[in-house]
């Protein structure tokens, strides 16, 4: 028996959104979250997370920015994992006014990261907190 490629080519069509349809159908109906199982499953991520950089060395390097200005490279284990030329958290490029803002901001950053939270953001509240200098937008 011989089929024409134009059948062939319906039939297929039709099996692939048959199926596709009853995927979309079913991922649909399994994803029912809320905001209790969110932070539930945010809190056990961080978990999981924190566990994961308690195995690994984290530390800090003070680079040259721009400006005359300082920021800063964390490494894990050897590997850069995050770059920071400018204050986080903050509009602009502007980096850190001295070295020790940003060996600060850098282990305050390190600290976050053990704690599970990844990535790390730092917010200006948490600047003023460790006495950053920067243009900080009113409140």
């Amino acid at each position: 028996m011989r089929f024409s490629k134009s059948f062939f080519f319906l039939c297929s069509s039709c099996l692939f959104f048959t199926i596709a349809g009853a995927q979309s159908t079913k991922t649909v109906s399994q994803v029912h979250l809320n905001t209790d199982s969110l932070k539930r499953e945010l809190a056990k991520q961080k978990k999981v997370t924190a566990k994961k950089f308690s195995k690994v060395q984290l530390r800090y390097m003070i680079i040259n920015a721009s400006d005359g200005t300082f920021g800063y490279y964390i490494f894990a284990d050897g590997q850069m994992l995050i770059e920071q030329k400018s204050i986080p958290g903050v509009s602009g490029n502007k980096g850190f006014v001295s070295k020790e803002e940003a060996q600060r901001t850098a282990g305050f950053v390190i600290k976050k990261i053990k704690s599970g939270e990844m990535p790390p953001t730092v917010s200006v509240k948490e600047l003023k907190k460790l006495n950053i200098t920067a243009n900080f937008p009113k409140e």
